[in-house]
Order: structure tokens, then C-alpha cells, then sequence
């Protein structure tokens, strides 16, 4: 049986959320636990808050925590206390309720919100006041980072970086360096990538930052896989896992099953890659995160296809195709309808398969991608064309999947030459 590999993109936005980044039993009740008691912490410093500003001050710590489990909850609350802020003409909580809630809707995929509340920070800013400029630069960063915009999310958090590093805000570099690594990551020089990587872990680790170490163990973990090295990129995952369920960091927890899930789909280790994608597909309905919960439902219908386990994996895969859809992002969403047309293609339904191809090509909208899954889907919708009569769309497809084998060589000799240099 022809093996196809299904490859969906983790991309983190800024280190308030991890898509990036849901729960079984054990887990959702220890991941609960911890964030209750933080947020009954809260709840009581807000009813003992002796001024208003005060008490958003709080509210807005309060907003950090939900949106690590609930997006939704999380943007409703913000908007009250926006509200508020704004009857006090309270100009940093202003500022920080904007900044959060332009994460939150990035997050959830609603990114007409998102540029919204970064356009009104552009306008509200202070022309002197060049820390919240860099946040601003952040946002766009990480709006156009995860729609697949990577060069210019790129020069924007460069720019972020500029200020922060001549300003010494040591509070904003490390998730600048962590965001800005993502985008190299995903452009494949993962050289530049660990670079920044590591200069994100040294400081969270300086500044005893356990949130920010599990965040920047997860990326570099991504990173490790992608030049080849799975057992550190295992060992980093797992140590990010240990550092989340101690902190109650569910959206990380929820990104490193769903990027296990992807490592051992790699190394075709079936049963492994549909017991993480699970996990990670009940995090991420917990969380509200439809476009992961569809991403991970995807992963681990493509896990039941490369068993043969066919009917469940068409129910799991048309499941992430209609919540792929409502969640808007493209790599979901391509990512869904591969794994249906996946399903049928190893059932040798080629005129079944055809339009799921396609459906997953057209998501991505020309957006760059480097791995071998994308030449192995390419081929089989060609295969599918062929076996259908179509030989014009067969060549067609064959010659993109070609281009695409090229880039992937030189994105190979990249990786190898960052093996080396690492070793050096």
C-alpha cells in the first residue's frame, strides 16, 4: 500500500498563545486545577482592588490566563474591560486590552478583528512612546505570520526587535526572538531559526520563565524535527509537555500532542501519531480552538488510512474538513481535505480523491511549503488524472510536484549544512 504523509504547519503567534498550540481525563483535570487556583488568586485581588484602574490591571492578567484555555472567554472579557478602560481614558490599559484582543482574533482566525485593533493602536500610540510602537510591529508580525505571510512577518518583528534590544526590554525579546525564529523556521533556514530559538530559551531560563521555556522547547523542538534530528526534536517536545502540565498551560500542552502527532506521522509510526492527534483534538475543543481541533482530527484520520481503517478515518477526516472551514485558516483547511482525499486515494477511489486534492491545493493560495508530503500529494493527484483518463492535468500536477521536489532539495542541502554547523 502507497504510504502519503500529511504535513500541517505549527505556527506559535506571540508567546501569549500557542497554536500557537484539546484534553483527556488526566490531563484536563491537572491542567484545571492549576489554572483555577491561579485564577481564584486573581478573583480575589480584583474584589480587594481599591481603584478602577487597578482592578483592569487584574482583569487583563485574568484575560492571559483564559486565553491559554478558552479563546472565546477570553475576547469577552477583554471587551468589557475595554469599556471600562476606556470611560477612564486609562491609556496602558487601553493599549495592553487592544494588544490582546488583536492576539486572541488572530488566534481564532478572525483576522478583519484582529487588523482592527492594531490599526487603532497605530492611530491611539503616542508618536514617543516607542515600546508600545514595538508591540504594534509584534502584532503584525504575528497577524501576517499565521496566515503563511512569513517574509513580511519577518520585517516587521525585525523591526520590533530593533527597538526592544535598544531599549532593553527584556520583557518583549524573548517572544520576539521566539516569533521571528518561527518565520525563519518556516522559510527553512533553520539555522537563523535556532539562533533566535536559543536566544529566546537563554533569557526565559535567566529570567526563570517556565511559561517561556515550554513555549520555546516546543519551537525548537519543530525546528530539530525539520532538519532531521527526531530525537532531540522528541526530547525537547516532552520536556516543553512536563513544563506545561506543571504550569497549566493548556494551548501548549495541546501544540506539543499535535506536533508529536506530526513526528511520528513522519517516521510512520501509526498508532502513535493517532494516540497524540486524539489528544490533541480534545485539548483543542476545550480550548475552542476549532482550527487545531480540525488539524488534529485530520492527522489522526490520515493515521487510521495508513492502517487500513478506512471508515473511521473518512469520519474523522469529513469532521476536521467542516470545522477546517469555519475556522478560515488555510493550513487547516488544506490539511483536512488532504486527509479525505488521502483516505481515498489509498482506497484507490481516484475520482473520489480528485476534488479533496484540490480543495487542499487551493487553501494554501500559492503560499510557500518545503516538505516532502506536499510532492507525495501532488503525485497522487496526478496518479489520480491518470488512472481517470486526464492526462493533460496528470502532467500538470507531476510538474508541480517536481517543482516543489526541487525546492525541498535545496532546502535539504540548507538542513545539512546547519547539521554541520551545529556541530561545529
Amino acid at each position: 500500500m502507497r504510504i502519503i504523509k500529511l504535513y500541517l504547519l505549527f505556527l506559535n503567534g506571540n508567546l501569549g498563545r500557542y497554536i500557537i498550540p484539546l484534553f483527556l481525563g488526566q490531563f484536563l483535570v491537572h491542567n484545571l486545577q492549576a489554572q483555577n487556583q491561579k485564577l481564584d488568586s486573581i478573583n480575589q485581588l480584583i474584589t480587594k482592588a481599591q481603584t478602577d484602574t487597578g482592578r483592569i490591571s487584574l482583569n487583563i492578567k485574568k484575560i492571559n490566563i483564559l486565553g491559554r484555555s478558552n479563546l472565546d472567554t477570553a475576547i469577552y472579557l477583554g471587551k468589557q474591560q475595554l469599556k471600562e478602560a476606556e470611560k477612564l481614558n486609562f491609556y496602558k490599559g487601553i493599549i495592553r486590552l487592544h494588544n490582546q484582543l488583536a492576539s486572541n482574533y488572530s488566534f481564532k482566525g478572525n483576522f478583519d478583528a484582529a487588523k482592527e485593533n492594531i490599526q487603532f493602536l497605530e492611530k491611539y500610540i503616542r508618536p514617543s512612546d516607542s515600546l508600545n510602537i514595538a508591540d504594534v510591529y509584534s502584532a503584525y508580525g504575528m497577524w501576517y505570520g499565521i496566515q503563511g505571510n512569513y517574509d513580511s512577518s519577518i520585517k516587521l518583528y525585525e523591526k520590533a526587535i530593533a527597538l526592544n534590544e535598544r531599549l532593553k526590554n527584556t520583557s518583549e525579546l524573548p517572544g520576539n526572538y521566539a516569533n521571528i525564529a518561527i518565520g525563519y523556521q518556516q522559510l527553512a533556514n533553520f539555522s537563523k531559526a535556532l539562533e533566535y530559538q536559543q536566544k529566546a530559551l537563554n533569557l526565559a531560563e535567566a529570567k526563570k520563565d517556565e511559561q517561556l521555556q515550554a513555549k520555546t522547547l516546543l519551537n525548537m523542538g519543530n525546528t530539530y524535527e525539520l532538519i532531521g534530528d527526531t530525537t532531540k526534536a522528541e526530547q525537547s517536545f516532552f520536556k516543553s509537555k512536563d513544563i506545561a502540565v506543571k504550569n497549566g498551560l493548556k494551548i501548549v500542552e495541546l501544540y506539543v500532542y499535535t506536533n508529536l502527532a506530526t513526528l511520528y506521522i513522519s517516521g510512520y509510526k501509526w498508532a502513535k501519531a493517532y494516540d497524540f492527534a486524539l489528544k490533541a483534538a480534545a485539548l483543542a475543543a476545550t480550548a475552542g480552538d476549532i482550527g487545531m481541533q480540525a488539524g488534529s482530527l485530520a492527522k489522526a484520520g490520515l493515521a487510521l488510512a495508513n492502517q487500513n481503517k478506512f471508515e473511521e478515518a473518512t469520519r474523522l477526516s469529513g469532521q476536521a474538513i467542516a470545522l477546517a472551514d469555519s475556522s478560515t485558516q488555510p493550513i487547516n483547511i488544506s490539511g483536512a481535505y488532504n486527509a479525505m482525499a488521502t483516505t481515498l486515494f489509498l482506497q484507490k477511489k481516484y475520482k473520489e480523491a480528485i476534488p479533496y486534492f484540490e480543495k487542499a491545493s487551493r487553501a494554501l493560495n500559492g503560499a510557500p511549503n518545503y516538505d516532502p508530503s506536499y510532492v507525495d500529494s501532488y503525485k497522487a493527484l496526478s496518479e489520480c488524472y491518470e488512472k481517470t483518463g486526464d492526462p493533460v492535468k496528470a502532467l500538470a500536477n507531476y510538474k508541480t510536484a517536481a517543482r516543489i521536489a526541487d525546492s525541498i532539495f535545496r532546502k535539504e542541502n540548507i538542513r545539512k549544512a546547519t547539521v554541520l554547523s551545529m556541530n561545529y
